[in-house]
């Protein structure tokens, strides 16, 4: 083993300086890549009704309540899966036990008040039993706390799977109680993404799911790292031994060379060479086996990166992809870095081949951009599960 002199040292540190910042920052490129800008809201609605002209004490319509967001994508990301969920308080008055069934609806509008989805639900009003009014009045402390199940609360689940169009961006949402005896106190609508296990981790897990990434990261570059060291430690001392081994090959022979043959291993040399090599620092040939496997990892790293950024854009018409892939800069420039590493790793495969026309296997790195293009909208988690 070679010492390490300063310049060495100085580059050893430098890389690991740069594997620390690629570490300490792609959590956080991947968290922005990843997570929807709107993921989990809870707004109140001031539900009203309108009285009756000829009798002011009377309801004539439907309790409803209008929450409108001119900013687009304020309350919802596009192209992903929303849970809505209608929270009622009912006063405590005897009409609000008596209401029986009840229909509720929430419109969605987009702009010139075109209805971009509609979605209903049927509820009622739970009556608590004798039982569970005893342990009230006997329990009150934990009943006052919130041990105890509110009757005069409904949680309603309207829709699991709201999915917002780029090209339709909603702007208002509406939500009608079509009982208008239903008394309502206080109304909450809660407007939560829909999330996968990676994007659950990223969310709720924050600072787990960027040390585990970090980590990952940093280990991965300390490999790397290791492995360019072995590799040119075994490049060293592969080079002395070839420059002794042809000396002494010169030697005994006894022959006048020029300098241009001087440069030539003798004919037989070089076998002789690697096998006294591979006898004489056998560990260094483990650092070559790391070093030479860099173009599967690139390979298959380029394939995943590929995958992922397609992915990201979830459900979306083949013709509406493409236009969107073809005048984004962001995605110009993602897919150019996939498609050279994808081109680098299928380059360092086929050059040790000594087979003809070889470089005619670069035609396949597109390949899997237009399979995966052609074949995302099979694949997408929310059209598997609604076939499902």
């Amino acid at each position: 083993m070679r010492p390490f002199g300063k310049e060495c040292l100085l580059s050893i540190l430098f890389e690991l300086c740069v594997v620390l910042f690629i570490a300490a920052v792609t959590p956080l490129l991947i968290r922005y890549a990843l997570l929807p800008t709107s993921v989990h809201h809870q707004y109140p609605l001031n539900v009203v009704f309108h009285t009756c002209d000829h009798d002011l004490h009377s309801v004539c319509s439907f309790p409803a309540a209008t929450l409108e967001y001119e900013k687009v994508n304020s309350l919802f990301s596009p192209n992903v899966a929303y849970y809505l969920n209608v929270r009622l308080k009912f006063a405590d008055i005897s009409n609000s036990k008596q209401l029986g069934l009840f229909q509720n609806v929430i419109t969605i509008t987009g702009e010139n008040e075109r209805i971009l989805k509609q979605y209903t639900k049927t509820a009622y009003v739970k009556e608590p039993g004798l039982i569970t009014k005893a342990s009230q009045v006997f329990l009150f402390p934990l009943y006052f706390l919130g041990f105890f199940y509110d009757y005069s609360t409904l949680a309603i689940p309207m829709s699991a799977d709201y999915l917002e169009k780029v090209d339709s961006p909603s702007t208002k949402l509406v939500f009608t109680v079509q009982d208008k005896f239903a008394n309502i106190e206080e109304a909450e609508l809660i407007v939560t993404a829909r999330f996968g296990l990676i994007r659950h981790l990223l969310y709720y897990w924050p600072t787990t799911s960027y040390t585990a990434i970090s980590l990952s990261f940093f280990a991965f570059g300390v490999f790397l790292i290791v492995a360019k060291l072995g590799y040119q430690e075994y490049s060293a001392r592969a080079k002395s031994l070839i420059e002794r081994d042809r000396l002494q090959i010169t030697k005994s022979k006894g022959e006048k060379k020029t300098e241009k043959d001087e440069l030539v291993p003798a004919k037989g040399a070089t076998e002789e060479i690697k096998r006294d090599v591979k006898k004489e620092i056998p560990d260094a040939s483990e650092s070559g086996v790391i070093f030479y496997s860099f173009p599967y990892i690139l390979l298959i790293g380029s394939l995943w990166a590929m995958c992922l950024h397609l992915a990201l854009e979830g459900k979306r018409p083949l013709k509406e992809m493409i236009v969107r892939l073809v005048t984004s800069p962001t995605h110009w420039v993602f897919l150019s870095i996939t498609m050279l590493m994808l081109s680098f790793g299928v380059i360092a495969l086929i050059t040790p081949l000594e087979i003809a026309y070889r470089w005619t296997l670069l035609c396949v790195v597109p390949v899997p951009f237009i399979f995966y293009l052609l074949t995302i909208p099979f694949s997408n988690p929310t059209t598997t599960m609604r076939l499902s």
